[in-house]
């Protein structure tokens, strides 16, 4: 029987409580290229502990409430033989619903606080679902960028025609050409056609970013990491030279390329997007072009600071027109959907008495604004203080 991972759910001995969330043992936690065994599976689940402490873990079948010697599983087991046992019982632990239960001694496993820590640490990161932009599905990345605060939308497509002649300038994918063959050729269609083009009085180019990673993006329990083929940004800069590792900061666009047979991903190109938006001097006025410079043409943009819009057209020439706006608006853009700067207000403002509680009303409600564009991780990273030498009322600094 063959199966990806098993799922485990850590407790201690005598405690009632779980220790996190069930998290996946995965064959690469294990030892690939031979069957799993119980030992085995203790080894991933307890990160960091030796031989001798390992033996004191005692692993359990699914649903076990009452942890005891003679109920525990033999640690020579073969997992995939209890799998196959269960499957006729009940559900295997294949999934999160029915982990196996592995329960530690609560004392006397021969480790210091600093292991214990470095434990939970490990297990906090094997419950974080991990993913490439380029194989993200719908549902990691809706549930990445909810985690964000960012939500989505899809415009009808835009079958508005501006050049009927636009299709004998299109790129012609051959039979067997991968990205890498036809980026060459799609770099000089889009030349042809975008440029020349600026953004703030300087001249702008379109450079090859392959191989160049994107910032990580993570929130909560899901991350992903990707990277891109084509950006569009300031010419003089970036044809410098030690300037590649600048190219997205001085950029203002993406361009995801895609053969003539493969379809345009959702997921990546949100998830391009929003990371492209955190090392991008235009911020949140970037725009992402998913194309294959033929008949498949698609932009993302922000709309919101927590709102993405994707819109696909059926005419290149109208999608790349629409491009050509967006980055000569991008600084603008930009601005205009970053977080308002918190206000700074002097002990004047908070005089007591009825007639001043709307200047205090006031900065409370400019405070919930500042705070409401930025990302969840960024609000739990502010730290508020109170100085507690003004009085009345103190005041909190972020």
């Amino acid at each position: 029987m063959s199966f990806s991972s098993v799922w485990v759910q850590l407790y201690y001995e005598g405690k009632k409580e779980a220790v996190g969330e069930p998290f996946p043992a995965h064959e690469a936690d294990l030892k690939p290229g031979r069957e799993w065994n119980v030992a085995e599976l203790k080894a991933a689940a307890m990160p960091g502990l030796d031989p001798p402490s390992l033996a004191m873990v005692k692993v359990y079948p699914p649903g076990t409430t009452s942890f005891t010697k003679v109920n525990s599983i033999r640690p020579g087991r073969k997992l995939a033989n209890l799998i196959e046992e269960f499957e006729k019982e009940k559900t295997p632990p294949t999934s999160d619903d029915h982990p196996f239960i592995v329960v530690a001694p609560a004392n006397g496993l021969g480790r210091n606080d600093d292991t214990l820590e470095r434990i939970e640490r490990k297990l906090d990161d094997m419950a974080t679902v991990a993913m490439g932009m380029s194989e993200a599905t719908q549902n990691f990345t809706r549930e990445l960028l909810g985690a964000k605060g960012i939500v989505f939308k899809t415009l009808p497509v835009c079958t508005e025609v501006l050049d009927v002649t636009f299709s004998n300038r299109i790129y012609n994918w051959g039979e067997k050409e991968d990205e890498k063959d036809g980026q060459p050729g799609c770099k000089s269609m889009l030349e042809h056609e975008l440029l020349p083009l600026s953004l703030a009085g300087r001249t702008l180019g379109i450079f090859d970013v392959r191989g160049l990673a994107l910032p990580e993006i993570h929130e909560g329990k899901r991350k992903s990491n990707g990277f891109s083929d084509l950006a569009i940004g300031d010419l003089e800069s970036l044809s410098l030279p030690d300037t590649r590792d600048l190219t997205f900061g001085l950029s203002a666009a993406l361009i995801e390329l895609k053969t003539g047979k493969a379809a345009l991903k959702q997921g990546q190109l949100l998830l391009q997007l929003v990371s492209f938006s955190t090392i991008s001097n235009t911020q949140k006025g970037v725009v992402v072009l998913g194309t294959d410079c033929a008949t498949k043409w698609r932009l993302v943009y922000f709309t919101k600071s927590n709102e993405i819009t994707m819109q696909q057209y059926t005419c290149g020439k109208k999608c790349l027109d629409d491009l050509s706006l967006f980055i000569q608006g991008s600084t603008e853009k930009g601005v205009a959907l970053a977080p308002s700067p918190l206000p700074t207000v002097t002990e004047t403002e908070f005089l007591e008495g009825a007639e001043d509680s709307a200047n205090t009303s006031a900065y409370l409600d400019a405070v919930a604004h500042h705070l409401a564009g930025l990302f969840p991780s960024e609000r739990e990273a502010l730290t508020p203080t109170v100085d507690e030498n003004r009085n009345p009322p103190p005041m909190i600094y972020l």
